[in-house]
């Protein structure tokens, strides 16, 4: 869609968020502020095509790595949250 704000443009954690184990939040961050720094060179002084080119860049170079931290944090979850079982003698497992 279009943009709701010109001259607001959140990079990083303000743009999105990431588990810390992940260790992804300062490869986000310097992604984001290359892809604005590059935006910024095609816009040309146009705030609106700016804004477009920056949303964009970050939709197809970011996002997706995003989403597979989030569905990898979310298999995690599962996995700390299944129920355990005790082996005899041993360490509990998950089921």
């Amino acid at each position: 869609g279009e943009p709701r704000a010109l001259g607001v443009f959140p990079l990083g954690d303000a743009m999105l968020h990431a588990n810390p184990l992940a260790g992804r939040g300062c490869t986000i961050g310097w992604m984001s502020a290359y892809l604005l720094a590059e935006a910024w060179n095609e816009a040309d002084g146009d705030a609106l095509a700016f804004a477009r080119a920056l949303d964009e860049s970050i939709s197809r170079e970011i996002v997706p790595a995003w989403r597979a931290l989030l569905v990898l944090a979310l298999r995690r979850a599962r996995l700390v949250a299944a129920p355990r079982r005790r082996l005899p003698y041993g360490p509990a497992v998950n089921s």
